[in-house]
């Protein structure tokens, strides 16, 4: 058995395992400590070498997450202000040859994002993450920027689309069905992002997003 394995055992079995100054530290119920001691003192550093490669998988994925996020928001940006000037464009609908460049980068950037956090660790169930990732794509793809707002739905957010397109019937029906999927997928986002959903997207990332030269990003 791997010790990332045993560490999954342990932790189905309702044991907390970190590591800490002191070495690592096993919290839960009495009698599981001492059914698994023999296991846990026999791989002790497997188990701690897993708990810092996870530490160190973690702060990856973050850094990766707030670097697809950026890009995102600077894509987004170029492709909004292009669209104020060009009187050919109109919301997910590039109709000059720089506006359908810079609504692909656009919608190349949302990708990256998604792709981003698609990782194993990502603890949201899979149907869950399908299906508001269905959604996400489908508002993105119709031109609609995305806020959270605080709300009495059972999980506690609505999500806003802004824009002026028009929703087709299909898509109305997509966000009924898939709404708190798609905030569940957000929140984890923010999570990430550590920011608060009300202020989704960060203004650290808005700021970054917005410093660029023309056509090209600087900083990216």
């Amino acid at each position: 058995m791997t010790a990332r394995a045993l560490l999954e055992e342990l932790r189905q079995a309702g044991l907390s395992i970190s590591v800490t100054a002191e070495g690592l530290r096993v919290d839960g119920p009495a009698a599981v400590r001492e059914a698994f001691r023999e296991k846990i003192r026999t791989h002790k550093q497997e188990l701690i070498d897993a708990i810092h490669d996870e530490a160190r998988q973690l702060k990856d994925r973050e850094r990766r997450l707030k670097v697809a996020k950026i890009r995102e928001l600077a894509r987004e940006s170029l492709w909004r202000t292009h669209l104020e000037r060009c009187r050919d464009c109109k919301p997910a609908r590039p109709n000059c040859p720089n506006g359908k460049r810079l609504w692909q980068d656009y919608q190349d950037a949302i990708r990256g994002f998604i792709r981003a956090t698609q990782i194993p660790s990502l603890p949201i169930d899979a149907d869950l993450w399908e299906r508001g990732k269905r959604l996400l794509y489908a508002l993105w793809d119709a031109g609609y920027a995305l806020r959270l707002v605080p709300s009495t739905r059972p999980i506690g957010w609505t999500l806003v689309p802004i824009g002026e397109a028009t929703p087709s019937g299909d898509l109305l029906k997509l966000f009924d069905e898939n709404h708190d999927a798609a905030v569940a997928l957000l929140l984890e986002a923010c999570r990430t992002a550590q920011c608060r959903p009300e202020d989704w997207p960060p203004l650290h990332l808005l700021y970054a997003a917005t410093k660029y030269n023309g056509d090209c990003v600087s900083e990216l």
